[in-house]
C-alpha cells in the first residue's frame, strides 16, 4: 500500500510554473508568502503576550520584529552567496550575462544561520537606538523564533524548496511540477518534520518562561534543540551539495558549533537545570 502523498503544482501559460496558490475570488495568494506571514504574525503575538512579563511596550516588540525581519533578509542572503561563492564565480559569465540571471540569483537561496544572525543584529540595533533593554528584548522574542520557523517550512513544503532526499517510505512525497524539488521522485518530507520539531521547541521554551526562566536560558536551550535538529535533518535534504566541507554542510558546521559552545555554558553554569 502506497502511503505517499503528491503535491501538484499550480501550472500557467508558457509552460511555466508559480508556487501553489490558495485562490480567494479572483484573488490568488502565493502559499509560501502566506505562511511566512502567518508566522511572522503568530511571533509578534507571543513576542507582545511574554514581552509585557517585562513590562515591554507593544509597539517596541512589533518594530523590533520589523527591525528583525529585514536583518534576516540581509544576513540569510549575505550567508548564501558567501557558501555559494564558488559556485557563483564558475558561473559568473552566465549569471551576469543579463539583468534577468543577476536578478534570478538574487532572489534565490537563503540559509538560516545567516538569517538569524542578520535578526538579532536588527533587533539589537533597534534596542540601541531606542534605548530598551536588549536582554528584555530578546526574553520576548526568542520563543517566537520557531514559532515563525516552523510555520514558514510549511510554506518552503508547499513551494517544493529545501526539498528531502530520495525515499520511498511511508509518508514521502512527490512533486508533480514543482519548479524547485524534482519531480515525480518519491522524496522523504524533511520540511514538515522539521516544522513540527520546531513547534515542539516553541512549547519547551514556552513552558521554560512559565518556569521563570530567563533570557540566557531561552537562548542556550533554543541554540541546543535546533542545532540538534538541524545537524540531524541536513542529511536528509536533497538540496545539500551547496557548501559542503568534509561531509557536513556549512548549516551542519554552524549547528556544531553552536551546540558545543552552548552546552559548555550550561556546563558552567551549575544551576541552569535547576527546577526544569
Amino acid at each position: 500500500m502506497d502511503y505517499g502523498i503528491i503535491i501538484h503544482m499550480l501550472r500557467i501559460s508558457g509552460g511555466k510554473y508559480v508556487l501553489p496558490v490558495i485562490q480567494i475570488g479572483k484573488i490568488q495568494i502565493a502559499t509560501y508568502g502566506l505562511m511566512i506571514m502567518l508566522g511572522f504574525i503568530c511571533a509578534v503575538l507571543v513576542g507582545i503576550k511574554i514581552g509585557k512579563r517585562k513590562q515591554l511596550k507593544t509597539e517596541d516588540v512589533l518594530f523590533a520584529f520589523l527591525y528583525g525581519i529585514v536583518g534576516v533578509v540581509i544576513g540569510g542572503k549575505l550567508l548564501y552567496i558567501l557558501v555559494s561563492l564558488p559556485d557563483l564565480i564558475q558561473y559568473r559569465e552566465l549569471i551576469f550575462r543579463n539583468k534577468e540571471s543577476f536578478i534570478s540569483v538574487l532572489q534565490g537561496g537563503f540559509v538560516f544561520y545567516g538569517g538569524l544572525l542578520g535578526g538579532s543584529y536588527g533587533i539589537f540595533r533597534y534596542c540601541r537606538r531606542y534605548g530598551i533593554s536588549l536582554s528584555d528584548m530578546f526574553y520576548a522574542v526568542i520563543p517566537g523564533i520557531p514559532l515563525l520557523h516552523g510555520i514558514g517550512r510549511v510554506g518552503c513544503f508547499a513551494a517544493g524548496c529545501c526539498y528531502g532526499i530520495e525515499y520511498q517510505g511511508i509518508f514521502h512525497v512527490t512533486f508533480s511540477h514543482s519548479p524547485v524539488a524534482p519531480n515525480l521522485v518519491p522524496l522523504f518530507p524533511v520540511q514538515l518534520l522539521e516544522s513540527m520539531v520546531n513547534f515542539l521547541i516553541f512549547l519547551l521554551l514556552c513552558y521554560l518562561v512559565l518556569k521563570g526562566k530567563e533570557t540566557m536560558e531561552l537562548a542556550l536551550t533554543y541554540t541546543i534543540c535546533y542545532g540538534i535538529m538541524r545537524f540531524v535533518l541536513e542529511f536528509f535534504r536533497g538540496d545539500r551539495l551547496r557548501g559542503i566541507v568534509f561531509g557536513l554542510s556549512t548549516s551542519q558546521w554552524i549547528s556544531l558549533i553552536l551546540v558545543l559552545t552552548a552546552s559548555y555554558i550550561i556546563i558552567r553554569r551549575k544551576n541552569f537545570l535547576k527546577n526544569i
